[in-house]
């Protein structure tokens, strides 16, 4: 007699291995968790180093363009990724008066921009901006017969020693601080130097290192010129010396 055959009884030998073949297809989904678990560390420990570079510092202070151009006034943008204080030791124009002004401090908060219109000295390659504190008011300076880089060789950036200015706070009629002398130095600050460029419009023998520029060589020496020639005189003494 013929029939379906009687089903088999589970033993325990089938109920373990049914257990295992269950737990093998669960690893992949335990391996992959561990590499989410993972992925995220690794994030956070990413977001701790963003936390720790957005500081008041030089590298926090990013200057748009890079390479400015000495001898003229230009737009400069300052973009801080965290809140700062940047002194600009250098003539500058004041937005809302347009007059000339010497060095300027500006609070920039986190993630934000200010753009400045800046003289960039025509007889050097780099400039020195000073970031600390937001709201900073005393500035170490360098002596008035040494340069920026002798006062950066000096460690004039530790803040213990040489002059100092204080921030004077703009007037209604203005928008840019100012800056007077101050016996407090304020501490350490941050250095952050920029790159300036002189153009040559004019061959080396004309000058041309000092050929370019709001006031260059070319202009002084053809005015002086212009100015000692008898020949072009028309005034009383005749120019010769004037």
């Amino acid at each position: 007699m013929s029939g379906a055959a009687a089903p088999r009884r589970l033993g325990p030998m089938d109920a373990y291995e049914a257990l295992y073949e269950a737990l093998l297809e669960e690893e992949p989904k335990v391996e992959g968790e561990a590499e989410g678990a993972e992925g995220e560390a690794e994030v956070d420990e990413e977001a701790e180093v963003g936390e720790e570079e957005a500081e008041a510092s030089a590298s926090s202070l990013s200057v748009t363009p890079e390479v400015l151009e000495a001898g003229v006034f230009q737009q400069v943008e300052l973009t801080a990724k965290a809140g700062m204080a940047v002194f600009v030791p250098y003539l500058l124009i004041d937005p809302a008066t347009g007059f000339v002004q010497n060095s300027t401090v500006v609070d920039i908060p986190a993630g934000e921009s200010v753009t400045l219109e800046v003289l960039a000295p025509p007889r050097i390659g780099t400039m020195v901006l000073m970031v600390g504190t937001e709201g900073r008011y005393h500035w170490p300076v360098r002596d008035s017969n040494e340069s920026w880089m002798t006062w950066m060789m000096h460690e004039g950036d530790k803040g213990d020693a040489g002059n100092g200015i204080m921030r004077v706070a703009h007037g209604e009629n203005s928008t840019l601080d100012t800056v007077n002398h101050s016996t407090e130095r304020g501490g350490r600050v941050s250095v952050k130097t920029v790159s300036s460029v002189r153009p040559s419009i004019a061959s080396m023998d004309q000058g041309g290192p000092y050929s370019s520029g709001l006031l260059h060589g070319r202009i002084v020496y053809d005015r002086l010129h212009e100015i000692t020639d008898p020949g072009l005189a028309v005034d009383v003494d005749g120019r010769a010396g004037y």
